[in-house]
C-alpha cells in the first residue's frame, strides 16, 4: 500500500519502505509426495519451469538444510499475474513454512527469515502472523503495525502485466541514488483509520513511471466512488482504494468493471470478484 524505492545496495537489491497488508485473495496450492520435484502451474504450464519462484524455493531449502526429498506442488492461480499483489512471495513463504515442519522443524524462525529473504524483499512478510507490517531495508527490518478498523480494498487488475525487474530498471536509482528520506517508524499500533493514514507518507515510487493515462484513470474513478485512498499497488500493474464500507466497495467494483479484473478485499479476509 505503500512503496519507497531507494538507492541499490552492493548485493543487487534496492533499499525500500513498503507497507505490506495480507488481504482474502490468495492462489490455491497442493502438496503431494513424489519421487522428484514437480511444478504444476493450473492453466499457466508456461511460469512452471526452474525458475519459478517455488521451484527456488525448495532448491534453496534442500541448500540450506541440507536436505533431500520430491513434491509434487499443484498451484491454481486466483491472483493475477504481474499485478504487484505479491501472489508469488506470499506462495513461496507458505511452501517454505510447510517445508520447515514437514522436513526441517529444528531450523530457526531466524534462518527460515534469511532464507525467504533471499527468495525476494516481501517474502518475510508473509511468514509473521501480523496483517499489517512495515519492511525496510531489503526487507530484513520489520515493524509490525495494527488497526482495529476493518477496511475494504478493492483491487483493479487492468490485464496489464508488469514485470518487476524492468519496473526497477526504469526507475534507475543505482548505488549512488539519492533521494528524499524515509520516514520509518519505530513501533506502532493504531486503532483508527485517521491514525493509521499519518504513520508514513504514502506514496509509491513506481508511479512516476508508469506509461500511459490508466492508472490516473483509474485513482480518479475510485476517488469519485469516495475511497480513503487510492494507489499503485506494488510495481503494478493492480491499483487499490481503500474504503471503509462494503456497500460502498461494491458500488466501486461495478464502477470499475470496464477498466479490468476487480476485486473487493476485505482486511479480515473476504473476497468479492466482479
Amino acid at each position: 500500500m505503500h512503496l519507497r524505492v531507494f538507492e541499490k545496495m552492493p548485493n543487487g537489491f534496492h533499499r525500500l519502505q513498503t507497507l505490506m497488508v495480507k488481504l482474502g485473495l490468495f492462489d490455491q496450492m497442493k502438496i503431494l509426495p513424489s519421487d522428484n520435484v514437480q511444478i504444476d502451474v493450473m492453466d499457466h504450464p508456461e511460469i512452471a519451469g526452474k525458475h519459478n519462484i517455488l521451484h527456488q524455493t525448495i532448491e534453496r531449502f534442500q541448500q540450506a538444510t541440507q536436505t533431500t526429498f520430491g513434491l509434487h506442488v499443484i498451484l491454481q492461480k486466483n491472483v493475477p499475474m504481474g499485478a504487484g499483489l505479491g501472489g508469488g512471495s506470499a506462495n513461496a513463504a507458505r511452501l517454505l513454512s510447510y517445508l520447515q515442519k514437514t522436513y526441517a522443524p529444528h531450523v530457526s524462525d531466524e534462518e527460515m527469515h534469511e532464507l525467504a529473504l533471499s527468495l525476494g524483499s516481501d517474502v518475510p512478510f508473509f511468514l509473521l502472523e501480523s496483517d499489517w507490517a512495515v519492511l525496510a531495508g531489503q526487507g530484513e527490518e520489520v515493524v509490525s503495525v495494527g488497526t482495529a478498523d476493518t477496511l475494504w480494498a478493492v483491487l483493479c487488475y487492468p490485464k496489464i502485466s508488469l514485470h518487476t525487474g524492468s519496473m526497477y530498471q526504469k526507475l534507475n536509482r543505482g548505488l549512488t541514488w539519492v533521494g528524499q528520506g524515509d520516514k520509518s517508524p519505530q513501533s506502532s499500533h493504531v486503532q483508527k483509520w485517521e491514525e493509521f493514514r499519518n504513520v508514513l507518507p504514502w506514496v509509491n515510487d513506481f508511479e512516476q513511471v508508469i506509461d500511459g493515462p490508466w492508472l490516473q484513470a483509474i485513482k480518479t474513478k475510485m476517488h469519485e466512488q469516495g475511497s480513503l485512498f487510492s494507489q499503485l499497488s506494488g510495481s503494478g500493474s493492480a491499483v487499490f482504494g481503500l474504503f471503509e464500507r462494503h456497500e460502498d466497495a461494491k458500488k466501486a467494483c461495478h464502477a470499475l468493471k470496464d477498466f479490468g479484473q476487480v476485486f473487493a478485499v476485505s482486511t479480515d479476509w473476504g473476497v468479492g470478484k466482479w
